[in-house]
């Protein structure tokens, strides 16, 4: 399955598909955290950036850095929650 839809997707134009992703990571990163995402979407997303040609470890910053955009995202934005030093206030 994983081959059929790498060839699939080979065929549509470059930047749509790069860019689909990057969407794709944001809305998933405002409900769901970034190991699950990487888990659920590299699987299927890294066969086709290999595919087009694109460095992985290039790829591998993009995705990082649009996760970690997704986790400030509402309406969930989990790592909002984390603000502070984690010490109890007198």
């Amino acid at each position: 399955m994983s081959k059929t839809i790498t060839e699939a997707v080979v065929g549509l134009p470059v930047p749509p598909i790069i860019m689909g992703f990057m969407a794709i990571l944001i809305l998933m990163g405002c409900f769901v955290g970034p190991m699950s995402m990487m888990f659920l979407t590299m699987p299927f997303m890294i066969p086709v950036v290999r595919e087009l040609g694109f460095d992985p470890v290039w790829f591998g910053i993009l995705v990082v850095t649009t996760c970690e955009i997704g986790m400030v995202t509402p309406p969930v934005g989990l790592n909002c929650y984390g603000l502070g030093d984690g010490l109890p206030s007198d």
